[in-house]
């Protein structure tokens, strides 16, 4: 359990500049969910020992708490992927006076994605920020 501490003391999100506006983006999410798939592979090991008995309660955690981020990355990703896309649509001023209600709604969960990955930027570690804001990120 040690070294899996140890491993993701060491794995951090990889963002990068959406050019377009300055805001950031989650990059190179491969290497997480290799990442998260290596540590979920470690943690139904261990689980699956007839040692397991001490560390059990320590295992279930860690397993909820990667399968849990798995699953928050899998939607991350997916909404940062429509975030581009509507992004380069609200962007344009005629759209904004043809859709304000839309428009209004894109304004506050662009505000919301923005607000979430400057706080990426400034605590890339990804279990430290899932345990930090496992609030919001649910």
């Amino acid at each position: 359990m040690d070294q899996l501490d140890l491993i993701w003391r060491k794995v951090d999100f990889v963002v990068k500049v959406y050019a377009k506006n300055d805001a950031l983006i989650i990059d190179e999410v491969d290497v997480l969910f290799q990442a998260l798939d290596e540590g979920l592979a470690t943690i139904n090991m261990v689980l699956g020992s007839r040692y397991v008995k001490t560390l059990r309660a320590e295992a279930e955690k860690w397993k909820k708490d990667l399968f849990t981020l798995t699953q928050i990355v899998e939607e991350w990703v997916n909404c940062q992927k429509q975030w581009i896309y509507l992004e380069n649509i609200f962007a344009a001023p005629d759209i904004k006076k043809q859709l304000p209600a839309e428009s209004h709604s894109f304004e506050v969960v662009d505000k919301f994605f923005k607000n979430i990955m400057a706080k990426i930027g400034k605590l890339p570690n990804a279990m430290r920020f899932y345990k930090q804001n496992v609030g919001v990120l649910e």
